[in-house]
């Protein structure tokens, strides 16, 4: 019986260690999409926002099985545009030092064609909003952490919108055929 258990444990083991979570994968687009994401415009009064969306963006479609590709060979353009930023202090300590925040940012995001130009899927409201408490603050985060938290839910949002247009929900057979 010991015996039994002991090679359960190590097969049980080795396919926890091996890092085999396909079960949670999202099956790869079809065809292989190819997108090239155009440089991340900011036309905020903060800088360097750009750059931390541009690599989010990336990682979220490598992780989502595109293909991030050059301009000529792809099957869509991305361009996003960071219109807002605002950070608000939401509340204050004893010595009116701010310890909580709200971290707002707005932004539009187009997918094209690249031969023809055309507009494939766009969302002109794309909007994060977190809010959270000071870094030094129990449970609290940096504005850094904020802005990641906020990148990752347009990032989601936009390869979901890529996706409706590359891979529409299939229709429901009609009940008279």
């Amino acid at each position: 019986m010991k015996k039994i258990l002991a090679v359960s444990f190590a097969l049980m083991s080795s396919v926890a260690f091996s890092g085999c979570l396909c079960l949670f994968h999202k099956p790869k687009p079809p065809n292989g999409h190819v997108i090239f994401i155009d440089t991340v415009r900011n036309k905020t009064q903060q800088f360097g926002l750009e750059d931390a969306l541009q690599t989010a963006m990336q990682n979220q479609l490598l992780d989502e099985g595109y293909t991030i590709g050059v301009r000529a060979k792809s099957q869509g353009i991305l361009t996003i545009t960071l219109e807002t930023y605002l950070l608000v202090p939401t509340q204050t300590g004893a010595n009116l030092v701010p310890t909580a925040y709200q971290l707002t940012v707005t932004a539009h995001a187009v997918l094209k064609d690249p031969k023809t130009g055309k507009v494939l899927w766009t969302n002109n409201n794309l909007q994060g909003i977190e809010p959270y408490a000071a870094f030094n603050m129990p449970g609290g985060m940096t504005e850094q952490q904020a802005q990641g938290v906020i990148w990752d839910m347009m990032t989601r949002y936009i390869v979901a919108g890529i996706d409706n247009y590359f891979m529409p929900p299939k229709k429901k057979a009609s009940a008279g055929k």
